[in-house]
């Protein structure tokens, strides 16, 4: 299999995703907080990029059954019923809801490769899964989202991870990236928590008093829920 990791959203180009499977990963936090509202119980998801897109869905969808989601600043967004902390995201809170979700980072990423072939979203929770269901792709891209635009170290060791856990099934040709993610991460596998607690984005998380998310979101394969992106409904759903 052939992996091709990119550093953040922006330096996707057409060429990177046509006709290819993608997988987006914001570890902290959206991919992580879609992730865990589906395996609690979420019906959809609606991810859009701007504020303004999120308050107009939701007239148009209507109902009481709709929950604004999202974050701008690590906050929650005024006006919204969620921010983007997964341990918001309860069963008693959002089962059977449908979510329209906005995020700094991640609803760029995903609309970033929206054309790809297929979409789907990935962090430590569901690694092994997310390895599981693409050990037979020929070719796969993996879309580290970033923060604010540049490298982010957090979506950098989980797309190594993730290479870690398809290595264990086939034989990998990774591009530069891959490679030099992969050699950083099992040479800190012992202490790769600690590495990313000290980056830059868990750091800030951590000083608005999130660390409890941190944490979450770093455990690994908690569940088997894959959430996969349909361009034609502009949802996401599991698989």
């Amino acid at each position: 299999m052939k992996i091709t990791t990119l550093p953040f959203a922006g330096s996707v180009l057409p060429k990177d995703i046509n006709d290819k499977t993608v997988v987006v990963i914001d570890v902290l936090r959206a991919t992580s907080t879609m992730i865990t509202a589906l395996m609690h119980g979420a019906k959809q998801i609606f991810p859009v990029r701007e504020i303004n897109q999120a308050f107009d869905l939701k007239k148009r969808l209507s109902g009481t059954g709709v929950l604004l989601c999202g974050e701008r600043d690590a906050g929650i967004i005024p006006g919204f019923d969620l921010g983007n902390s997964p341990l918001e995201f309860t069963a008693e809170r959002i089962r059977g809801k449908t979510l329209i979700f906005s995020t700094t980072n991640g609803t760029k990423a995903i609309e970033s490769v929206r054309n790809a072939r297929k979409v789907l979203l990935g962090s430590f929770l569901n690694a092994a899964a997310i390895a599981e269901k693409l050990q037979h792709e020929k070719e796969i891209v993996l879309l580290c989202s970033g923060t604010n635009g540049q490298f982010s170290m957090d979506d950098a060791f989980c797309a190594a991870y993730i290479t870690t856990q398809i290595k264990k099934q086939v034989l990998v040709q990774g591009c530069d990236l891959t490679n030099t993610l992969l050699l950083a991460f099992q040479n800190t596998y012992i202490c790769w928590r600690d590495i990313i607690k000290k980056c830059h984005h868990s750091k800030l998380l951590i000083s608005k008093g999130y660390e409890k998310d941190v944490d979450y979101c770093l455990q690994t394969s908690l569940t088997d829920q894959i959430p996969c992106y349909n361009s034609q409904l502009e949802s996401i759903s599991s698989i």
